[in-house]
């Protein structure tokens, strides 16, 4: 039995880092609602924690436990869990309940599950209603996407990372209700962008940042209502339309001179100190129409939430990273989503589940407990089934166990009832998590790959027109060969899709492979955690003599050399 003292905050020294975290009172409110203990870790670690259980967007192959064949899947051959393959495992040819056993009290919770985490078919892939898309992961009613993760509602779409309602795509990270985006980063309601980044209802943009209701500007930075313009500077269409083509030629080379030029350009613009809007009391960064959400980070449609990230459409939310979607009373828990309620340290588990506890790739269940691969299940604990009162004796039993017998962990920390899945149980290392992206430890590539390289980086032709059809499937060597940091995998290859985009839209052909591209990207998404800010702003017509003392928290990383502004100062300079 779990116990409880009413105390207004307190500070804690978290167990993994040792560093001092404060739990506020709005905090133990919330953990007496959830009718959970507080936490014994900070929230960096307990993100750490929930990211190592996270596999973003790296494919493996791995043996099938049905048929036996090798398959692209969402675990490692290293791991021990065992998978089928998607169709089978939605299928009524098993039954998950088959692996139930009995609990045994003397025995720690977490080593148990352990076992029976390796012991159930895990799905290869997380997907649901996908057409022609064998190469994507974590996805939902998308079609013709090829390497895309975390995707809903999209079409004839490449290389792309968690965006939704986009059609036709290519080399994308962020993106909403957007179509025909190349080398784009946080791109909403937008169609035709190229090389852009943090745009918001504009069309036909090429390397430009941070505009809104603009069209056919070229390497603009915080225009509003523009048009015609090139870096920043406005002309008559027709003018426009002359410079535009003598600037872009579309060959490889002048790519490059140009975006070397944006990025000395942008940071001479400030940008305000945390990126979102139609917000009520929030702290963090990409918040969008958020309301009480506390350090948060990438969220949307959130209600009362903190020391969450990549999360939508949800209320009452703490530590919950990745997907929402309707869910309600979420704790400790990722990759959950679809009318949900009332998860507590879950992984993987969706649609329509609900008073779940430890549990991994359960769906559409309820009142479980340590279960593993269920499907509309009810009152179940470790894969056995219970009636409902043997199910809530036996889990109080099982949560006094856990706190008078923890596990400890590799690095000898308790885990009792209240912390996540310890990081050594997850079926991912560090280098194949999230974990390796969020809180990188070196510079060196972990992926090693051996590939008979058709063609050399240095051999593609300058410009598109000058490429046939006979690039498609041929491998060609990454220019970066794995001498950079960004996990680079050596090789790629040129679909059909992503040629007739390129010819379409005069865009030279890559140079390193979709790894690099995918990190390269990244880099432009501010760091997770917050740090605290004063604003940059010297403009004496601001309100203000000298620099402005407005203080903040704030996600951009102290090395950042872009100027920073506050709220107020930020919008009397752009509007």
């Amino acid at each position: 039995m779990v116990l409880f003292c009413v105390i207004m905050s307190l500070s804690v020294k978290c167990q993994s880092c040792k560093n001092s975290f404060v739990i506020e009172d709005g905090d133990l409110g919330f953990y007496q609602k959830m009718q959970v203990p507080a936490p014994t870790f900070c929230p960096s670690c307990r993100f750490f924690r929930r990211s190592i259980w996270r596999n973003e967007h790296f494919f493996f192959k791995k043996k099938e436990e049905h048929t036996g064949n090798f398959i692209f899947s969402s675990y490692p051959s290293s791991s021990k869990v065992k998978i089928y393959e998607h169709g089978y495992w939605w299928s009524d040819k098993w039954d998950p309940k088959s692996y139930g056993r009995n609990y045994d009290f003397n025995i720690t919770f977490f080593e148990q599950f352990s076992d029976l985490l390796h012991s159930v078919p895990l799905c290869a892939r997380s997907i649901e209603n996908c057409i022609n898309s064998d190469y994507s992961n974590y996805a939902t009613n998308i079609k013709n996407a090829y390497l895309c993760f975390n995707a809903t509602d999209s079409e004839n779409v490449s290389y792309g990372f968690r965006f939704s309602g986009s059609q036709d795509c290519v080399d994308f990270y962020e993106t909403k209700d957007s179509s025909l985006c190349y080398e784009t980063f946080s791109i909403v309601d937008s169609e035709r962008m190229f090389w852009s980044s943090d745009c918001a209802n504009c069309y036909n943009l090429w390397f430009s940042s941070n505009c809104r209701n603009c069209n056919d500007c070229f390497g603009c930075v915080n225009l509003r209502d523009k048009k015609y313009c090139i870096f920043n500077e406005h002309y008559p269409k027709e003018e426009y339309e002359e410079k535009f083509k003598k600037i872009y030629d579309g060959s490889f080379l002048r790519v490059q001179e140009i975006l070397k030029k944006i990025k000395d350009l942008k940071i001479k613009f400030p940008m305000q100190y945390i990126h979102g809007n139609r917000n009520k009391n929030v702290k963090g960064d990409y918040i969008y129409a958020s309301n009480n959400a506390l350090e948060c980070f990438v969220i949307h449609n959130i209600d009362n939430a903190r020391f969450s990230q990549f999360v939508r459409h949800s209320k009452d939310i703490y530590d919950f990273t990745n997907w929402g979607l309707a869910c309600e009373l979420i704790y400790e828990s990722a990759n959950c989503g679809e009318n949900s309620q009332n998860l507590k340290f879950c992984y993987e588990c969706w649609p329509s589940s609900h008073d779940l506890e430890y549990c991994v790739e359960c769906h559409s269940s309820s009142y479980c407990f340590g279960c593993v691969g269920l499907q509309k299940a009810k009152y179940c604990i470790f894969n056995k089934q219970y009636h409902r009162e043997e199910y809530f004796s036996l889990r109080a039993k099982i949560i006094e166990q856990m706190n008078t017998l923890p596990y400890i962990s590799i690095d000898g920390l308790p885990y009792k009832y209240g912390e996540f899945f310890p990081p050594e149980f997850s079926p991912f290392t560090y280098e194949q998590s999230s974990a390796s992206d969020y809180f990188p430890k070196n510079n060196h590539s972990e992926i090693s790959n051996n590939y008979d390289v058709e063609i050399l980086s240095s051999e593609l032709p300058e410009k598109i027109s000058n490429t046939n059809d006979s690039i498609i499937g041929k491998v060609i060597e990454c220019q970066d060969a794995q001498k950079c940091a960004h996990r680079c995998v050596s090789a790629f290859k040129i679909t059909q899709m992503e040629l007739q985009f390129y010819k379409h839209f005069n865009i030279p052909l890559p140079r390193i492979c979709p790894n690099c591209r995918f990190y390269i990207r990244m880099e432009k998404l501010n760091q997770i955690m917050s740090r605290n800010g004063v604003c940059m702003c010297k403009n004496n017509s601001h309100d203000h003599t000298n620099q402005c003392s407005r203080k903040f928290k704030t996600n951009y990383s102290s090395n950042n050399p872009q100027i920073i502004f506050c709220e107020k100062c930020y919008k009397q300079e752009i509007y």
